[in-house]
């Protein structure tokens, strides 16, 4: 012990002291060693900036060159960017004014098989909110009715013969008659309803085994308008005839496509869409449930 020349505390290793650290250059050119040799090229865009060239400013709103002339079809970039925020903004407020005006309106869709009513119901609402039908509108019906007349008697006759009545012989003279009068009938733009054929309906829908048939409708296909349309023969056959509004009421005819009825209520808009209840018109549905309010079926 008493060789040691020092004690451990005077041989303390300072790593700082014993670690040679390199020489800093002697100018600001980090790519320059300490004898002004180059280490490497510095990369164009650098070396500008070194050498006090120009410096692109990050500011959107000028795309502009500190210390330069500013490069062709920068400005216009950002004037075609510029637009097109406005146009977006723009798109995006007509969806709002749309989506809130789309708010008031009530779609409703009348959906159900044939002869459900649904053509009825649009015609009740056209007397209620839309001053229901014009003298014009009346006239156009006379075709229709008639020729729901010449239909309900065709159906009577087929009844009659689906249940298997007997028909007296002066009852089936008619019916032969009336048949080969309309056989090639066509209605069309009638205004009036045959004369001849006035007394022949007449004693057809009188006849008993006719009223039996009607009667009996529950096995035998008969349109529900029949009887108003046959008990006011006397009234539709005359050569003053107008139809009225329940003339218009009973009527029937098959919808083909989609009827619509707009009308106002308060500050609401309603829309109601009719369609055809037939197998082949129920494939026309689909493209009527885009914003459907309520569905009303029958």
């Amino acid at each position: 012990m008493g060789n040691c020349e020092s004690s451990t505390h005077d041989k303390q290793i300072h790593p700082a002291k014993d670690i040679a650290l390199p020489v800093p250059p002697h100018n600001n050119n980090p790519y320059e060693n300490g004898n002004g040799d180059s280490l490497q090229s510095p990369p164009p865009h650098i070396s500008d900036s070194i050498k006090g060239g120009p410096t692109f400013s990050l500011e959107p709103s000028a795309f502009s060159i500190s210390g330069g002339t500013n490069p062709s079809g920068l400005n216009n970039d950002w004037l075609n960017v510029k637009d097109a925020l406005n146009r977006n903004r723009q798109i995006e407020e007509q969806i709002m004014k749309d989506h809130r005006k789309l708010e008031k309106v009530i779609k409703l869709l009348l959906l159900g098989p044939a002869e459900s009513g649904k053509s009825t119901i649009l015609k009740q609402i056209k007397i209620i909110h839309l001053h229901g039908f014009s003298m014009a509108d009346l006239g156009e019906k006379k075709p229709l009715i008639f020729r729901n007349i010449y239909e309900s008697i065709i159906q009577l006759i087929k009844g009659a013969h689906s249940l298997g009545f007997e028909l007296p012989a002066n009852l089936q003279t008619d019916i032969d008659t009336f048949c080969l009068f309309f056989n090639d009938y066509q209605f069309g733009d009638q205004m009036e309803f045959p004369k001849t054929m006035y007394p022949v309906v007449k004693r057809i829908w009188a006849n008993e085994r006719i009223k039996e048939v009607y009667a009996q409708r529950s096995d035998v296909y008969v349109m529900d308008c029949a009887k108003y349309f046959l008990e006011n023969l006397d009234r539709i056959c005359s050569e003053s005839y107008i139809p009225t509004t329940s003339d218009v009421l009973y009527s029937r005819q098959q919808t083909v496509g989609v009827s619509e009825i707009r009308y106002n209520y308060k500050d609401l808009e309603f829309r109601i869409f009719d369609v055809g209840g037939q197998k082949n018109q129920r494939r026309k549905w689909i493209h009527l449930f885009d914003n459907v309010t309520s569905i009303v079926s029958f």
